[in-house]
């Protein structure tokens, strides 16, 4: 689970970065591919990059503390942040519109 969201926050970030930035490239261009502007695109990824930095922060911490209900309680919040992640990336791709 620590790794998923180190792999997911690493990956928004990334993102993030390269959307800000105006980076050429695939990440760079993301925000024209799923037809939103540059403001909303990122707005979206910095909310999914603090998210997945938000549950590994609650995971170090229930781990650190042996707190079983509460590592328990993150556990949940991470499928639901999963869920949600999933959703929002398969209506994105449901708005792209292919040329030809």
């Amino acid at each position: 689970m620590l790794l998923a969201c180190g792999l997911i926050f690493i990956n928004y970030a990334w993102l993030l970065f390269a959307t800000v930035t105006s980076r050429s490239g695939l990440n760079g261009d993301m925000s024209s591919y799923y037809q939103m502007s540059k403001i909303t695109f990122s707005t979206y990824v910095s909310l999914i990059a603090v998210a997945a930095l938000l549950i590994i922060d609650r995971l170090i911490f229930s781990l650190s503390k042996h707190d079983k209900p509460k590592l328990t309680t993150t556990f949940i919040q991470f499928l639901c942040f999963v869920a949600i992640m999933t959703a929002c990336e398969i209506y994105l791709s449901s708005r792209f519109i292919g040329k030809g």
